[in-house]
């Protein structure tokens, strides 16, 4: 499943996920600067993508504590000056079975 996030503020997020990495140990997180046109569709196959940051998420904090996860994730970022663009490419080997909660705060 493929998920495009379009937000400003989300380097606090990448940079948390970042910190509970199982592999990850001191990194540094280069956020690349690209112009393209995006269209924000749930598919990451814009050009763009391709030459976009990278970071593998393979951990699960919840319902488990910073233990490697059976599936990974992969984390797409860059940046266009005023817009912090996050696409998320997740494989999961049954996707039927993921659940979500939604709640109005």
């Amino acid at each position: 499943m493929i998920f495009i996030v379009h937000c400003r503020f989300l380097l606090a997020f990448l940079m948390f996920c970042l910190s509970y990495s199982a592999t990850a140990q001191r990194q540094s997180l280069l956020i690349p600067h690209q112009t393209g046109v995006i269209e924000v569709d749930g598919r990451l196959d814009e050009p763009t993508w391709e030459t976009a940051g990278g970071v593998v998420l393979d951990n699960v904090m919840r319902p488990f504590n910073n233990v490697p996860a059976p599936t990974t994730a992969e984390v797409r970022f860059f940046e266009s000056g005023d817009t912090l663009y996050v696409g998320f490419i997740v494989n999961d080997e049954d996707p039927e079975q993921i659940r979500a909660s939604f709640v109005d705060r």
